[in-house]
């Protein structure tokens, strides 16, 4: 395998070692229904970094995946990149923080699609540190990475003729006397800056650098999946996965999809005026908002992105659906 630090050109031969949740991931043969699998048994794993052992620069999942229908893999620290919002959800915690990319480059690609998963392998939320009790499901906020990969191990054994680009932002969110903490300015990979009002709602941030590093790749259509916030689940339930998009079209075939799968979906709005509750007096916005809109405006920080089409899709806490690979049909 050959590790890229994206711009630098420098290729590294040391073995690199992925997040442990992420790791089971890339283990086993393809076919679409091992993808789901794989997404069922990552999200499962615990938090530590030694779960489900580490992979090895040659390991047998990684090294099927680059020789099969041009796939490829880029593991990179964002500090090269300057992901300021990548960085500093990290920055408490001695995992180090990585960007994962998977690519798969049919010949002649008809479109071009970025996946994007949030891959926080596990949520304390920092120094604005979450509830002791049910802390144990945080394991689960990688899930829309899970989906990602499983997504891109189909992808590979489907051979598609679109080009597509599977992104992870992936962190773990400690406290610490190195975290970030509230009040604090970040600079992000888009060059705007932004105020921490809340350590937990750190998922928007690593998103926030993973969509400008998406647009690199030229994309007609950008889907990024995440456990983001649980405003979600007060607005929806249990019974559908909020979306949020900038193309009518799409979330209509996303909907009538997921009706199919028995994956719902149901669409939020996105409008300017949601961007006034992030408002900063110290930076260009906060990356938390009041507790009113709570899932839109976590989800609307990507809307500037400039793309002919995106699509956050706020995905279900599986404390009561389980860890089903949703999102992944």
């Amino acid at each position: 395998m050959v590790v890229t630090v994206p711009d630098e050109g420098q290729e590294l031969s040391r073995p690199v070692n992925l997040p442990g949740p992420i790791a089971p991931l890339f283990r086993g043969g393809p076919s679409t229904e091992q993808g789901v699998t794989a997404v069922q048994k990552g999200v499962q794993a615990p938090g530590e970094p030694d779960a489900g052992g580490e992979l090895q620069g040659r390991g047998e999942g990684l090294e099927w995946l680059i020789r099969s229908h041009w796939v490829r893999s880029v593991f990179a620290l964002g500090g090269k990149e300057k992901m300021g919002g990548l960085l500093a959800v990290s920055q408490g915690s001695a995992e180090e923080p990585r960007m994962i990319v998977l690519e798969h480059r049919p010949k002649k690609p008809k479109k071009s699609v970025v996946l994007i998963g949030k891959g926080v392998t596990f949520d304390s939320g920092g120094i604005s540190l979450k509830p002791s009790a049910g802390m144990g499901w945080m394991k689960y906020d990688m899930c829309g990475a899970a989906t990602v990969m499983g997504v891109m191990r189909a992808v590979a054994d489907l051979d598609l003729p679109i080009k597509i680009v599977g992104l992870i932002p992936a962190v773990e969110n400690m406290p610490s006397g190195t975290a970030t903490k509230p009040g604090d300015i970040l600079t992000m990979a888009s060059g705007k800056t932004v105020e921490v009002d809340n350590t937990d709602a750190e998922g928007r941030l690593i998103l926030a650098d993973a969509l400008h590093y998406s647009a690199r790749f030229n994309p007609d259509v950008v889907l990024d999946f995440a456990t983001l916030t649980g405003a979600c689940v007060v607005a929806l339930g249990h019974e559908a996965a909020g979306i949020m998009s900038n193309d009518d079209e799409l979330v209509s075939t996303l909907q009538k999809l997921g009706d199919e799968v028995g994956e719902r979906v149901w669409p939020l709005p996105l409008y300017e005026e949601y961007l006034s509750y992030l408002e900063s007096d110290w930076a260009d916005l906060k990356n938390s908002g009041s507790r009113w809109g709570g899932s839109v405006t976590a989800g609307s920080r990507g809307n500037k992105v400039q793309v002919p089409s995106r699509c956050h899709t706020a995905q279900k806490n599986p404390r009561r659906t389980g860890p089903r690979g949703f999102l992944f049909r």
